[in-house]
């Protein structure tokens, strides 16, 4: 298929000294399921987004770490110094939706670990 940028954003990017095509590799259902944060101001959306991430992210860490037996305290620790992990970093500066991922793969591990298939 064709980029759902169109060519506006490659232009955009040119303008900024890049170079290269912008391209979309996300599957379509991506684009679908972000489609009511267009309905909203661009800050906006992108607060809500990075919002939801911070506590996807906040529950992911703390639950994990529960379940390897750190304290609350020590699960807190690790939360705090994990905001400075690069990875996470990138996802929150660039509004990915990979928490949103992250998150729903370990759900389903929990589910499948408590035997709700």
């Amino acid at each position: 298929g064709r980029s759902i940028y169109g060519a506006e954003i490659t232009a955009f990017a040119h303008s900024l000294g890049f170079t290269d095509k912008i391209e979309n590799f996300h599957p379509p259902f991506t684009a679908v399921a972000a489609l009511p944060l267009s309905l909203l101001p661009y800050r906006v959306a992108f607060l809500g987004l990075n919002t939801l991430s911070l506590l996807l992210y906040y529950l992911v860490v703390t639950g994990t770490a529960a379940e390897l037996g750190f304290s609350r305290g020590g699960a807190l620790l690790l939360f705090a110094l994990l905001l400075f992990w690069f990875p996470f970093l990138t996802c929150i500066a660039s509004g990915q939706s990979s928490m949103i991922i992250a998150a729903s793969v370990y759900a389903g591990r929990r589910l499948l670990r408590n035997g709700r298939d």
